[in-house]
């Protein structure tokens, strides 16, 4: 039997991420389920170590998780894609006057 963790890494390796696919359905919906389950869990222990509350999040998960990708907040992907486009808009055009109805896929 597949363990959570290589189902996690297996999703990583599938959709490039550990965030959990939103845009097609699951093959699989009691796996997609146990992996939302765990994901959130993940999440939650490590929220509650950051505050200094008891956790079962350890060090060497940590590494474990973020070696595999694992994104610890759910915005954090979308944030990290935009702050890499907008590092390319600033290679492109030398700086980073980038209007709010523009968008940086645009060529200005």
């Amino acid at each position: 039997m597949e363990s959570t963790l290589q189902r996690m890494k297996r999703l990583q390796r599938t959709h490039h991420g550990t965030t959990l696919p939103s845009l097609s359905p699951p093959r699989n919906m009691e796996e997609y389920k146990e992996l939302v389950r765990c994901f959130f869990a993940q999440r939650e222990q490590y929220a509650k170590r950051a505050k200094g509350e008891y956790s079962s999040m350890t060090d060497e998960r940590i590494t474990i998780l973020e070696d595999i990708g694992f994104i610890w907040g759910r915005n954090e992907e979308s944030w990290n894609i935009e702050f890499e486009e907008l590092k390319e808009y600033i290679h492109d055009h030398g700086d980073c006057f980038v209007f709010k109805e523009s968008s940086l896929d645009q060529e200005t």
